[in-house]
Parts: C-alpha cells; sequence; structure tokens
C-alpha cells in the first residue's frame, strides 16, 4: 500500500504508509484506529497473550472524549457521565466544586469508565485493515534504510514508521535512549474498584479528600460501583502496607470514603510507587513515541490517558499531507511537546500541594480551595480542554480518507 496517496490539508500528496505500532494500551489503540482509518497499513503489536480485564478506574475529561467522539467511537454504553469534581477535607467537608455538568454544553462530557471496558471499546473499535498480533514481545529494532522490528520467535517485521506506545517502562524508547531512571513522585498508590452504595453513585460527582499527606479518592462509575484511588506521601520501592497499616492511614476519612473503606478493607488494592520519567522524548527519524513512553506523568490531573489519546490523534494529524517523514515528525513535536509539557509540570505541583503535612500549609491550601472562585475552576477547565478539542476538530476538517 505504501506510495498511494491522500490529500492532505497541506494541499500536499500522503503516503499511505506502512506502520507498527508497538502497545496495545489505550494510546496505542486509538492511534491504531485514527491512522487505519486515513488509509495506512498498521500492524499493532501487544506483548499480552491476550486482553484480559484488568486495572482499575479512569476518568476521560472532556479534551479525551472529544478526540474519541470524533474517531467514531461512542463510549457512553460503558462509560457514566460525570457531573462534577469535589476536593473535601478528611471528613468530608467540602472545599472546592468544579460543575462538569453546567460546563457540559460548552466545553463537553467527561466519562468515568473501569479501565478494562475503555480497551474493550477500543479494541472493538479497530479498522478491519490493521492486523493485531498479541504475544508479540519486541527484542530489538532496527532503523536503517528499511526499519525493522525483531520480535522473539517471530519473524521480524519492516515498515516506514515505528510507534512506540508501549508505556512507562517502554522497550522502544529504550533502544532509542538507553536505560533511564524514572523519577519518583514521593507517593504510592492503592487502587480498587468496589460496589457502591446509591450516596456514591446516584449523586453524579467524584470527590477527593485530602487529608495528612494522603488522598482518598472516589469516583462513580456505571453498575452501582466505585473507582477508588488512595495515596500516601512515601518513598518508592517500599513494601506494600498491610491492612492493619492501611487502616490506620484511610480508615478515619469521612464523607464517601467512610461508605466506601469496609468494602476495599474487604478485598485485594493494587498498589504501585508514583513515577514519571524525568525527559519528555518523542523518537526520531522511523521511531516516535506517544503517551506515557514519550511523557509518563502523574495522575494528579487525571489526564495520562487523555495525554496519549490527544498524541494519538496529533501524530495521524501531522502525517496528513507530509511525504516526508523528518517534516511530519516536526509537527507533531510542535503540537505536542510544550502541551504535554505544561500537563506533567501542573500534574506534578498538584501532587506536592496535596501532600503538605504542615498544619499552616494545609490551613493555607484549605483556604485557598475555598476562596477560589467556581467561575475560575471552570475557566481553567475549558483550558485544559481546549487543545484535545481543536485537535478534534481538525480531524473533522479533513477530507475523506
Amino acid at each position: 500500500m505504501s506510495g498511494a496517496a491522500l490529500v492532505g490539508p497541506r494541499g500536499g500528496p500522503t503516503p499511505r504508509r506502512r506502520v507498527i505500532i508497538v502497545g496495545g494500551g489505550i494510546g496505542g489503540l486509538v492511534a491504531a484506529r485514527a491512522l487505519g482509518l486515513r488509509g495506512h497499513e498498521v500492524t499493532l503489536l501487544e506483548r499480552a497473550p491476550r486482553f484480559a480485564p484488568v486495572g482499575a478506574g479512569i476518568v476521560l475529561a472532556a479534551n479525551a472524549i472529544a478526540v474519541i467522539d470524533a474517531l467514531g467511537v461512542d463510549l457512553r454504553p460503558s462509560g457514566a457521565l460525570l457531573d462534577r469534581m469535589d476536593t473535601a477535607d478528611a471528613d468530608g467537608t467540602l472545599t472546592s466544586r468544579l460543575d462538569l455538568a453546567a460546563l457540559r454544553p460548552t466545553v463537553g462530557p467527561a466519562l468515568t469508565l473501569h479501565r478494562a471496558e475503555l480497551h474493550a471499546a477500543l479494541a472493538a473499535a479497530l479498522p478491519p485493515t490493521v492486523e493485531l498480533r498479541l504475544g508479540a514481545t519486541v527484542e530489538a529494532l532496527e532503523l536503517g534504510a528499511k526499519p525493522t522490528v525483531r520480535l522473539a520467535g517471530d519473524a521480524p517485521l519492516r515498515a516506514e514508521l515505528i510507534i512506540g506506545a508501549d508505556g512507562l517502562r517502554s522497550a522502544v524508547r529504550r533502544q532509542l535512549l538507553g536505560e533511564e531512571a524514572l523519577r519518583p513522585a514521593g507517593e504510592a498508590c492503592w487502587r480498587a474498584v468496589v460496589p457502591a452504595p446509591p450516596m456514591v453513585t446516584e449523586g453524579g460527582g467524584a470527590v477527593e479528600h485530602w487529608g495528612l499527606g494522603c488522598r482518598f479518592g472516589v469516583v462513580p462509575l456505571s453498575g452501582a460501583r466505585a473507582y477508588v484511588f488512595l495515596t500516601r506521601a512515601r518513598a518508592a520501592g517500599l513494601p506494600d502496607l498491610d491492612p492493619t497499616a492501611l487502616d490506620a492511614i484511610f480508615g478515619a476519612f469521612g464523607g464517601a470514603a467512610a461508605a466506601l473503606w469496609p468494602a476495599l478493607r474487604a478485598g485485594p488494592l493494587l498498589h504501585h510507587d508514583l513515577l514519571e520519567h524525568r525527559t519528555h522524548a518523542w523518537g526520531a527519524g522511523a521511531a516516535w513515541l506517544l503517551g506515557d513512553a514519550a511523557h509518563g506523568m502523574t495522575p494528579n490531573l487525571g489526564q495520562g490517558a487523555g495525554m496519549a489519546i490527544e498524541d494519538a490523534m496529533a501524530l495521524a494529524l501531522a502525517l496528513e499531507g507530509q511525504a516526508a517523514l523528518p517534516a511530519a515528525h516536526a509537527a507533531y513535536v510542535q503540537a505536542r511537546a510544550a502541551r504535554a509539557r505544561t500537563v506533567a509540570d501542573r500534574s506534578r505541583r498538584v501532587g506536592q500541594i496535596a501532600g503538605w503535612q504542615a498544619a499552616p500549609l494545609r490551613a493555607l491550601r484549605a483556604l485557598a480551595l475555598r476562596l477560589t472562585p467556581a467561575s475560575a475552576a471552570g475557566r481553567a477547565y475549558a483550558a485544559l480542554a481546549a487543545p484535545g478539542r481543536a485537535l478534534a476538530a481538525a480531524w473533522a476538517a479533513l477530507p475523506p480518507a
């Protein structure tokens, strides 16, 4: 298919390229759909032998939903509309509210989903022209005149473009840059999806309780469930806490947290340290990076998946009308580097502020949250969503493939 042309927005021909995407997570799936819809010949490699229903919950803000909608994927059957996002003290006293329902007509919807359900919906939406290979482990890249992906126990694959969408510990990034140490964010996280009472699910709102160096987040999901995340200021690499220690830290929270703590204590929690890349990297030549492979960031803004989704669409748009890969890559980096850096830096700052333990700083934090006008919070959220909505608009303006 290489050499057949599409008409791109820059007025020149868009070659239909042979593309290999490494990583079948959220970013890789979105990229595969976008590139497949534009006529590129795509092979998606995923090292897992099957797509399993793993993970916890996720919030997709308006920027991410705009991109997914533009690609023709409807997540609403499996998702739940999020009407508001609150912060509260440890006892449940409200300190701030972002009214997402009021912003929905102008900014767009936010949805909550189980990660497995999001993944399943994106996998089901792969165009029939995309070849999906499960159980494919990348051993090496060869980036000479004929870019090649060497696989464990299988024949090598050649492509014009190789995309690393394989997460925080990306094999593609490692091939390009060597071994890199991830930066600890100074927090550990525990996550779970649990049954939830009506007081949690029927209000349509998420809440994040901020305590003494710890947070307790509650996000309603469809099907009378809630996604719960706990964070604790803690050095990286320490062993998981036992139930008694977790109970001492999180068992005294009030509000929605108190209603869900018994269910959390009864089941296993996913535990990991929060890590991020010290530097962002976008690849070069015939090997590009997106999502966590490019800019793994802390989850404090809930934008890790959102940035990967935006990356995927920006990458596909960058290839439109560009006959030369270097020019397309430059357009991709220009579209994404500053955006990803801004979101990552802001996310890190939010985590640092949330982790304040000194009483005067915590009092100042609570006062600042209470005094911030709802209109200011709404404008900040709209500004955060705007780049994703702009990408969706650019996609909608493309001529037919």
